[in-house]
This record gives C-alpha cells, structure tokens and sequence, in this order.
C-alpha cells in the first residue's frame, strides 16, 4: 500500500515483542513504520507528534517526507495484526493497543558485514569439461582480499576487492553468496566448502562476460535460475560494486551470510571458465555475517 504526497513521520512502539518468522529471531520491539524496502526505527522528536494518548494506543505523525507501508508488515508483527491505518493530506493516524514514546529520534537502521583474505591463495585447477578433464589458461588468476556490504534504505550495496593487479574488469567474475535465511537445509551448498552453508542467492559480476553488469540469481534444488540484473561499477582498479533492492532478494531484511567466489573467462571455447580459483573466507570458515 502506498500513501501519496509527502513523508510521514515513522513512529516506534515500547513493549511490543515479534518473532521473524522466516529466521526465528526474536526482535526487541516492533516498528510500525516500513518503508518498502527495509524495517527502521524512528522515535520522533517533540514537534513532529501532534497527539499521542498511551491510553487509547493513538498516535499522528506529522508528515515530512515520503513513505511505504508494506502488507507484509502484519505479517511479521503479529501484535500489529489488527493495525488501522488512515492516510490524510499531511498525516498518519494509526490505532492499536499499544503504548507509545515520544523520545528523541534515532537514526535509520544501517547493517553492515565484512570479511578478509589472504592475499596469493588463488589456485587455478583442472575442470571437467565435456566429460574430459582440462586446465584453464590463466595468466593472473583473481585473488580475493576483501568483502564488505552495507544494507541501508531497502539495499543490499556490495564492493568485493582483490589483490592489485589480479582483477580483470572483462574477465573475472565476483560472485557474492547469500544465505538470507541462515539455513543451511535450503538454498544449496557450495561443492568445494565443507562449511554448512546454504545459499539462497548469488550475485556474480561481470555476467555476462565484459559487460558492466552484475547477474542476480535464485539458489537451490542444484540449479540456478536467474532473476535479474543490476549495474556493476569499478570504484577502483581492483574493486567491483553493486547495489541489488532487498526485492529482487526475497525481501530479505537484510540479516543474512555470506561468501565470495571468484572466476575467470578464459579465451577457449572448450572450457568457457575457470572453477573458483578464490573462496573468500576460505572453504571450511564461518560466512560472514551481516548485522
């Protein structure tokens, strides 16, 4: 459901407790306010809050910019179950029984991870292809040093970086390995890491072969089905970036692991690609953790 015109207000509730459902985490408390693309907490300051009554469980919201308020919200808040909300001109009005803060405002809710590698472990090995075994040709073979993501206003925004000198803008693919749900009993494994992993989600850069864009790629049952695409940049000669919406990732909230791999387009039609040369963090460790 979208409320047109301007921004409202976001609002924080005290003493509501819920459960994601699809991770099991209990959460501290209940925002009212989603902005389509992720949950944040917002206390409003004195002038933003026209009326607020703990009583009745009342409260409006001045607006001040635009909003979203997705469905599955209720879904998620099973204390909200029965939210009413009326949009008006320049305000938001809801209703429940809950009580209300008119504390300072917090900040949006930002999440970040990050993981490392050490540089020279790179190792190109034998493929199978056709049935017959064969070594790619790789002058420089990608090296892996460093991961990080930030999930921020429904983004998922990734920069993977590699030792100097070893990433090809053309020829290397990057991929980023999403676990959102940190089961590893769905999604699928990663064959060569004996880390229990399953990952829902893939997004590999550049794909297709010297383009300048990231693919985007649904995980498990031993397949891989793409889903979309999005743009993929180059802040510096060993870095390659992307932003994917949370959307195109199941409308994860953005809690999830991670991995990385790395790839190389080789010129020989017979073999097309290279394994993973690079596991970041390598096979058997822990993902990465967003929080």
């Amino acid at each position: 459901m979208y409320l047109g015109g301007p921004r409202l207000g976001l609002f924080h509730l005290s003493k509501v407790n819920w459960v994601d459902a699809a991770k099991g985490k209990p959460q501290p408390s209940c925002p009212i306010e989603y902005d389509g693309r992720g949950y944040a907490r917002h206390e409003p300051a004195a002038n933003e809050v026209s009326a607020a009554s703990t009583a009745t469980g009342v409260v409006a919201v001045i607006a001040d910019s635009q909003l979203r308020v997705a469905d599955s919200f209720r879904s998620r808040c099973p204390a909200l179950a029965g939210l009413a909300i009326a949009g008006l001109p320049a305000l938001l009005i809801v209703s429940f029984a809950c009580g209300g803060s008119t504390s300072a405002p917090s900040t949006l809710t930002v999440l970040s991870g990050s993981v490392t590698d050490s540089a020279g472990d790179a190792v190109v090995s034998p493929v199978t292809r056709n049935g017959v075994l064969v070594m790619p040709t790789v002058a420089v073979p990608p090296d892996l040093v460093a991961a990080t993501i930030t999930v921020s206003g429904g983004n998922l925004a990734a920069t993977i970086s590699f030792v100097p000198g070893t990433l090809s803008h053309s020829d290397t693919l990057a991929c980023l390995l999403l676990d959102v749900d940190e089961n590893p009993a769905t999604g699928g494994p990663f064959t060569i890491d004996t880390t229990a992993i399953g990952y829902d989600y893939s997004v590999c850069a550049v794909n297709p072969r010297r383009s300048t864009t990231a693919q985007v790629s649904r995980l498990g049952g031993g397949s891989s089905v793409g889903i979309g695409s999005v743009p993929a940049t180059f802040p510096s000669d060993n870095q390659v970036s992307f932003t994917v919406p949370l959307l195109l990732l199941g409308n994860d909230d953005g809690r999830l692991m991670f991995k990385v791999a790395a790839v190389q387009f080789v010129d020989d039609p017979g073999v097309f690609n290279t394994g993973t040369v690079d596991l970041m963090p390598d096979a058997g460790r822990p993902g990465g953790l967003v929080r």
